[in-house]
């Protein structure tokens, strides 16, 4: 065996820049990319590393290497103040490299072998603590992303945004007001700022391209662009350049050039000159590889995205993504340089192409990890561009940005045509219909593209207009963030593009023809029916990958979808943040909306039905936001998805010495609501199950289940359930539909009456178990009014309820009294039952159970459909004895008047934990071991982050009891 020590950390360094060169195409081709320290030999550099990444297209990253413990103190001096590092990485050296020749670390590296890193920036760390364990290749992988730091990416992104303004403020101000409309139509865009900043981005856009063919060795380093930019001039070098190709990038760029041209030609270059220095802060930056015009700037011109509820995927999201759908074990020839003639991948709704970018990076580092080199990852682009890549959009500006974003990851080679194109949403269609965009690939498999109304067609080289084509069952992945717009909640489908309200009735009617054979509701929004669209177009053994509405696995409108998730695809992958992940830890740009990543494989052509497949749902306690750490992310989910396909029901999700989150195994009936998904502790998820669906409370210690005392039922098998508020009434100054129109009480002495209701949560008012009705109504429509009266009742359960501030699940009041716009009134002949399920619903058995059904899409609040609460699980307390039911009603009256806090805060409840010793009591459950259980599933039900909602008198009361750290 070689003596201990045999191998120097300089001679290690030497080896593993060897390692990391040989993992990436440019690096393996120019040696200069990977500088190894070897005793101080790197020029040029005061910090001197023991290995510096510097290929040209993105900031230098520093690597310093140490065998054993902390070595961050080192890489942490590259990032000073005054250092030319933006990124460095600690590599942690296994003591077993010690005992290795230059000879064996080499061949260990290239077999495997793996060391540990971290990735450091500036008040940044990733893991936060430890060391990830990874191989050279793993480390190579996430290099290129890691160089860029956040802060610099939205530094440039905010000076590029504000000369892309000022080019556009310049080209209005020295246009006749008269032409700004028409300049706005050009590029069908509605608002006239947008459509001048739209104009900006399609110059600066091919102004980038521009460059990038120069610099990329093809035939066109004699087209630099000139420090004064003469329209013409510039018009003429596109058009020269089209001569050879890019036309949907050049294309529409000349024709709004010159049309500008023609109306102002002194203000047209004026504005060229500003973008011009655009371009030199983007190129200066080194970001040209890591900066997408469509992602960093078109979020920021868009008008209509919210109206149509349609957002942008974050970079780091389309990374995290692409790893989980596109697997180093799918069964590709990954490095084959041919692989994109056979290989299909598809977005219907690919806005400016984030995650189409994403999935080509990752077939191309599985492509070079497999030795492919830069000639035949100039192929491997080429067929892409050609065949492989399929995307639609229904803004022409967002498609044409996908086409030329994809088009400069190649290095400059010519391509033919793409499948890249814009889809038409109002044109007519049949039966008084109108076009649905990428939806009107449900009845056929070839739409038609629309690109040559911008002055091109999807790409290639003549004028021929063409139609993208995209047959059933023939990809291999497709990888979506469809609009998640609907018809209600104050949204309207189809509120793009400027259609009237005609249009777009006609397109809400072709819309519902679409999907009217397939599992998804217009009730649902879009994104259920571009799941049935991803379905309909993947092959067997294909994967999709989603980023979906965290109501997609909650609410009763989604049930036909997730059934069908469930029947017709395996490996079914739920990925959320405990708490939902909003702003900036958003998975979508500008959403405050709860979302979810899905991924899942097709099953091959179903012979006969099956068991529902589980569903692996992944809560992680934080959503990456940097693109370096969003493939280990990946990883490391990936790693806990393998083990527990070993046989581990639920699995912890930990890179480093950080814990991102846990995996539970979910196991649906059919369209269930996907309960485990956001729930930080397993058991928690784990035992609500079995108390909601069998009627049990396990033993948190693991003992014999705890059987109640009567089955499981449904509220709507147990009780006559009330109507909804549109049909009661309503308040002065909002719609007048129902029967009462209602005023708020405001005296103690009004409290008794005719035609009371509850109708709002008052969080300061009901905070006990029999309330006060809320409001006093007239009669407005006489007719509805004696067809609801026998509708009033003694017992509401909550439409919605927010944890962190109100305390009841289930209010009773004195006398019958209709529900309202927050409560559905729950009716039964036997007024015991009515007071056991006020106990029930109001102990922390009857709160998780709900909890475990309703929505989690808002922090720290729980939203319910009504035909939801129909199907809301609940004891059958009918079918309890005599006894028991006497005995729960007792308990009732003694506690009735008892103060209760916010729901989660039932921890620290005194109230609250009688109220569940009543219950416990009620359902014959043994006393010790009972309370035992529920007091534990009470602590790690109110430190879940979507039951606290990170509320501040919630946090301090779960950390004096230390059921919270500091990440929540």
């Amino acid at each position: 065996m070689a003596a201990k020590g045999k191998l120097h950390e300089h001679t290690f360094n030497v080896v593993f820049g060897d390692a990391l060169r040989e993992c990436n195409a440019r690096w393996r081709e120019n040696d200069h990319h990977v500088a190894v320290e070897r005793r101080a030999t790197i020029q040029g550099s005061a910090a001197r590393p023991d290995i510096r990444i510097d290929d040209s297209r993105a900031p230098r990253v520093a690597v310093e290497c140490a065998f054993g413990g902390d070595n961050d103190r080192d890489a942490l001096a590259r990032l000073g103040p005054d250092g030319e590092f933006d990124t460095a990485i600690a590599v942690n050296i296994p003591r077993s490299f010690e005992a290795m020749s230059k000879q064996e670390a080499t061949q260990a590296l290239a077999g495997g072998a793996t060391v540990g890193y971290a990735v450091l920036q500036r008040g940044f760390r990733f893991p936060t603590s430890g060391y990830i364990e990874g191989t050279p290749q793993d480390l190579a992988a996430i290099i290129p992303f890691a160089s860029v730091t956040k802060e610099r990416v939205e530094e440039v992104a905010d000076k590029v945004a504000s000369r892309i303004d000022a080019a556009a403020d310049a080209l209005a101000d020295g246009m006749a007001s008269n032409d700004w409309e028409q300049i706005a139509k050009t590029v069908y865009q509605r608002s006239v700022l947008t459509g001048f900043r739209t104009v900006m981005i399609l110059w600066f856009d091919a102004m980038l391209v521009q460059s990038h063919l120069r610099a990329s060795g093809q035939p066109f380093d004699e087209l630099p662009l000139p420090k004064e930019l003469i329209p013409s001039e510039l018009a003429a070098t596109w058009q020269r350049i089209m001569e050879t190709n890019w036309r949907s990038i050049f294309a529409p760029a000349v024709e709004v050039l010159e049309n500008s041209t023609r109306k102002t030609r002194r203000a047209t270059s004026d504005a060229l000159r500003i973008l011009l220095g655009a371009v030199e802060v983007l190129e200066s930056s080194q970001l040209r590889d890591h900066f997408n015009v469509g992602a960093e700037l078109f979020p920021k011109i868009s008008e209509d995205r919210k109206t149509a509820a349609a957002f942008y995927t974050t970079a780091a999201t389309a990374e995290l993504l692409a790893a989980l759908t596109i697997q180093t074990d799918d069964r590709h020839q990954w490095a084959d340089e041919t692989l994109f003639q056979r290989l299909r991948i598809a977005d219907f709704a690919c806005g400016t192409g984030a995650l189409l970018r994403a999935a080509f990076r990752r077939v191309r580092s599985l492509h070079e990890a497999g030795g492919g080199g830069t000639q035949s990852t100039a192929r491997l682009h080429k067929d892409a561009m050609e065949r492989g890549v399929k995307g639609a959009d229904v803004s022409p500006i967002a498609a044409h940005l996908t086409n030329s974003s994809l088009a400069v990851m190649g290095r400059g080679e010519p391509y033919g045509k793409t499948h890249i194109g814009w889809l038409a949403v109002g044109a007519p269609a049949s039966n008084n219909q109108r076009t649905t965009g990428s939806l009107e690939f449900l009845k056929g498999s070839v739409v038609e593209d629309l690109f040559d109304e911008m002055g091109a067609t999807t790409g290639g080289d003549d004028d021929e207009r063409s139609p993208i084509v995209v047959f059933d069952n023939t990809l291999d992945y497709a990888l979506m963030n469809p609009p998640y717009s609907r018809t209600r909640g104050g949204q309207s489908a189809f509120d793009i593009a400027g259609l009237t309200d005609a249009e777009r009735a006609a397109c809400q009617r072709r819309w519902g023809s679409l999907i009217k054979n397939q599992p998804a509701l217009k009730t649902a929004g879009m994104a259920a029916s571009f799941l049935c669209l991803a379905h309909k177009k993947l092959k067997p053994g294909g994967r999709m990958g989603f980023v979906l509405p965290l109501t997609a696995a909650f609410a009763e409108t989604w049930t036909e979808t997730r059934a069908m998730i469930v029947e017709e695809f395996a490996d079914v992958v739920a990925v959320s943040k405990a708490g939902t992940s909003e702003g900036k830890d958003a998975l979508s740009a500008d959403t405050h909306l709860g979302e979810m990543l899905l991924v899942a494989t097709r099953k091959p052509r179903r012979r006969k039905a099956g068991q529902p497949t589980p569903v692996r749902c992944v809560t992680l306690r934080r959503t990456p936001v940097r693109q370096g750490e969003a493939g280990e992310f990946g990883r490391g989910i990936q790693s806990a998805l393998n083990a527990m396909r070993a046989g581990a029901g639920a699995h912890p999700i930990v890179v480093g010495g950080e814990e991102l989150g846990q995996i539970a195994t979910f196991h649906p009936d059919a369209g269930e609501p996907w309960s485990h998904l956001g729930v930080l502790h397993a058991d928690l998820a784990m035992m609500a199950k079995r108390i909601a669906d069998d009627g049990v409370l396990p033993d948190i210690d693991g003992g014999r289940t705890m059987r109640f005392r009567c089955p499981m039922t449904t509220l709507a098998a147990l009780f006559d359930i009330g109507p909804t508020h549109h049909l009661i009434g309503h308040l002065p100054g909002n719609e007048p539909i129902g029967a009462f129109l209602f005023h708020p009480i405001t005296r103690k002495s009004d409290v008794r009456g005719s035609h009371r209701a509850l109708w709002s949560a008052d969080r300061k008012t009901l905070i006990r178990l029999v309330v006060d009705p809320t409001h006093k109504g007239r009669v407005v429509n006489r007719k509805q009014a004696a067809r609801i009266k026998a509708k009033a009742g003694a017992l509401h359960y909550a439409r919605g309820i927010r944890w962190t501030s109100q305390p009841l699940l289930a209010a009773s009041t004195e006398h019958k009294v209709f529900g309202g716009r927050a409560w559905t009134t729950l009716m039964h002949g036997d007024d015991h039952v009515c007071k056991a399920f006020a106990l029930w619903a109001n102990s922390t058995l009857g709160l998780i159970t709900h909890w475990t059904r309703a929505g989690r899409a808002q922090r720290g609040r729980a939203t319910t459909q009504v035909r939801a609460i129909h199907a809301m699980p609940c004891p059958n307390l009918s079918e309890l004895d005599g006894g028991r039911l006497a005995g729960a009603a007792a308990a009732f009256e003694d506690l009735r008047t008892l103060p209760l806090r916010p729901a989660c805060q039932a921890h620290a409840d005194e109230n609250r934990l009688r109220i569940d010793d009543a219950v416990v009591d009620m359902l014959g459950l043994p006393a010790r071991r009972a309370r035992e259980s529920v007091g534990a599933l009470r602590d790690q039900w109110c430190a879940e982050p979507t039951v606290h909602g990170d509320n501040q008198e919630a946090r301090r009361l779960l950390a004096e009891r230390e059921l919270v750290d500091e990440r929540g």
